[in-house]
C-alpha cells in the first residue's frame, strides 16, 4: 500500500529495463551506468548485440532519437522547459483527484465551486482537468486494471498515470518530453517511466496485456514535420503562426498569459 491509496502495491526505486528493446535490431538493452534523478546521462544504455547506446535523462530511459520528423515535439519540449512552468508532484495529483470526484459528485457544482475553500476547484484549468477526469472514468468503469500490465502513451505529468495506478495496474509510461517524464516519475514513481516517441516502440505492445481498457487512447498526437509543414505551405498567408503555435504549445504571447 502506498500513502494509503487502495491498489497500488508496489513502487519502483530503480531503472527497469525488463522487456526493452533496442529500438534498432529489437535485442535486449541493459544499463552500463549507475542513474541519477538530476544528471543526464549520455551512453548509459547499451544494446547487447549492436552496441546502439541510449541515454538516461534526470533518471529515465530514453530509448530512440529525435529525427527530422520530431521537430514540432522538440517545439513544445522547449515551451514546457520554461522556468516558470508549475509541474504537479504526488500529493498535488492526489489533492486534485479528490476535488475533482467531489465536484462530480456535488448535487449543486456552482454551490460546491463558490463554498470550496480549496482554490484549485476556481482555477481556469479545472474544468479541462475534470473532462480528463470524467472521460477516463466513464471509459474504465466497468474495466479491471488489477494485475494487469498498462501502457500509457503520452503520459505527460501523470494524471492519468496516477489513476491506473490506484486501479492496480503495473503501468508502463512513454513520454517523450525529459521535462514531463522528470517530473511525473517523481509524482507517480509507481509507474516504470520510459522517454521517447511512439513511433520508435513495437506497435504490436506485445509485453503488454490484451484488454479492451489496456490502451485507452494514444495521447501523444503530434503532427510531423512534414505535415506541419505542409499546412504552412498551402496556408500560409491566412495564417498567424506566432498564434498557431501558441495554441499548439501554450507558449506565451506577448500581451497575453500561458494558454
Amino acid at each position: 500500500m502506498i500513502d494509503g491509496i487502495e491498489g497500488a502495491t508496489f513502487q519502483r526505486t530503480l531503472v527497469d529495463l525488463e522487456d526493452c528493446q533496442c529500438v534498432r535490431c529489437r535485442a535486449p538493452v541493459l544499463l552500463v551506468a549507475d542513474p541519477d534523478p538530476d544528471t543526464i546521462i549520455r551512453s548509459a544504455i547499451k544494446c547487447s548485440i549492436c552496441d546502439a547506446e541510449y541515454d538516461l535523462i534526470w533518471g529515465v530511459p530514453f530509448l530512440g532519437a529525435y529525427d527530422r520528423e520530431d521537430i514540432t515535439g522538440l517545439i513544445e519540449i522547449a515551451a514546457n522547459a520554461r522556468a516558470d512552468n508549475l509541474y504537479p508532484d504526488g500529493p498535488t495529483i492526489r489533492r486534485l483527484e479528490c476535488l475533482l470526484r467531489a465536484y462530480h459528485e456535488a448535487p449543486d457544482r456552482r454551490a460546491f465551486v463558490e463554498g470550496e475553500p480549496d482554490e484549485f476547484v476556481r482555477a481556469p484549468w479545472f474544468s479541462n482537468r475534470y473532462d480528463e477526469w470524467l472521460h477516463f472514468t466513464e471509459l474504465t468503469k466497468d474495466l479491471s486494471f488489477s494485475g494487469l500490465s498498462v501502457l500509457d502513451v503520452g503520459a505527460g505529468t501523470g494524471f492519468d498515470t496516477h489513476r491506473l495506478v490506484v486501479a492496480g495496474a503495473q503501468v508502463t509510461t512513454l513520454e517523450y518530453n525529459p521535462a514531463l517524464c522528470r517530473n511525473g516519475n517523481k509524482a507517480v514513481p509507481e509507474a516504470r517511466w520510459i522517454g521517447g516517441l511512439a513511433h520508435s516502440i513495437d506497435t504490436e505492445f506485445k509485453v503488454f496485456n490484451r484488454h479492451p481498457g489496456v490502451l485507452l487512447g494514444i495521447n501523444e498526437s503530434l503532427p510531423s514535420f512534414t505535415a506541419f509543414e505542409s499546412v504552412l505551405m498551402r496556408h500560409g498567408p491566412s495564417l498567424d503562426i506566432g498564434l498557431l503555435t501558441g495554441v499548439l504549445y501554450r507558449a506565451r504571447l506577448r500581451g497575453l498569459g500561458p494558454l
